[in-house]
């Protein structure tokens, strides 16, 4: 297997031993280097795992950073969408106020979704937001498709509402009728021909 096709596995590094590799070993240049005789990867990734990563909203991940001086390790703070290439930018990144803020607010996020379970729901299932029986309603509650709503004209004459068919104008008696009447022409036959040959 290739050093680079590497896969995670479970943590068995203890709390002490990834405070000791990251005090001792992290700060180290040589460490971030990879080459035939040493890959971190998998150890930077423990200690992440360990000392980082347990904490609420935080998401660090080892990857690889090729150049044409060689390859090293970056971490890659998920949380914040930005690569920090050696300890000195992961320190005071970990450390700054802006991961923080992000840090709290992926927390926060994720505490109110957690215990919710997601139901599937219908691309086109109401809504139930419109007025009853207005002509959003009609066609916000119906299974059927209806083509050609960017043509009615709605207007308010009288306190009431009334619908044109700017499409079928000329072609059907469909000037300033109610919703339903609207709602009827919408599904015609005459209206659906219309709108595909337009």
């Amino acid at each position: 297997m290739d050093m680079f096709e590497q896969k995670r596995c479970k943590s068995m590094m203890t709390r002490a031993e990834a405070e000791f590799i990251m005090k001792k070993e992290v700060p180290e240049r040589a460490f971030w280097i990879v080459d035939c005789f040493c890959n971190n990867y998998n150890r930077l990734q423990d200690v992440l795992d360990v000392l980082y990563n347990t904490l609420p909203g935080n998401d660090y991940s080892v990857s690889y950073l090729a150049s044409q001086k060689g390859t090293r390790l970056v971490i890659f703070c998920q949380v914040c969408r930005i690569e920090l290439t050696s300890f000195g930018p992961f320190s005071s990144h970990n450390n700054g106020k802006s991961h923080k803020r992000r840090q709290q607010q992926a927390a926060s996020t994720k505490s109110v979704n957690k215990g919710r379970t997601l139901e599937h729901r219908r691309l086109n299932e109401p809504k139930g937001i419109f007025l009853k029986g207005s002509l959003e309603d009609l066609i916000d509650s119906t299974r059927f498709i209806i083509l050609g709503v960017q043509f009615v004209y709605k207007e308010c004459i009288c306190g009431q509402y009334c619908f044109t068919c700017q499409l079928c104008q000329g072609d059907c008696e469909v000037e300033r009728v109610n919703a339903s009447t609207m709602f009827t022409h919408l599904r015609s036959v005459v209206h659906n021909k219309k709108y595909m040959a337009s």
